[in-house]
């Protein structure tokens, strides 16, 4: 990780949670950071092929939860569900979407699943 560029594992920590996956993922966004030109514009930092934290495709509830998360999986999901679970009432089912339009729900990041993002993207 040393050799990595620090923003690109700044940016994979986001995205990651198992070391093994945040250097994988910094490692396939070095050359945007180290200035490499990008293939499809030929321009180095390019904004439009400038690596993102977030992965393209992410979890929200059909309920009221102001939350995207990684996985189904995530520790604040379940214990959300749950707690709905023990008061009586139907879990919101889950949907897998674009981060755009979780984004457009006015969604925030899950602060288990992205803790590195505490402050909200906005």
């Amino acid at each position: 990780m040393c050799a990595l560029p620090p923003a690109a594992v700044t940016a994979a920590i986001g995205s990651a949670q198992r070391l093994i996956d945040i250097v994988a993922f910094a490692d396939a966004v070095a050359w945007w950071f180290r200035g490499q030109e990008c293939e499809p514009d030929g321009l180095a930092f390019c904004a439009r092929c400038r690596p993102y934290a977030y992965p393209s495709v992410v979890v929200v509830t059909t309920g009221g939860s102001d939350a995207f998360h990684v996985t189904e999986t995530c520790s604040w999901l379940v214990e959300g569900q749950n707690k709905v679970s023990a008061r009586g009432g139907e879990p919101a089912s889950l949907e897998r979407v674009a981060l755009q339009v979780a984004l457009s729900m006015e969604k925030q990041p899950c602060l288990a699943c992205f803790p590195a993002h505490s402050s909200g993207i906005r």
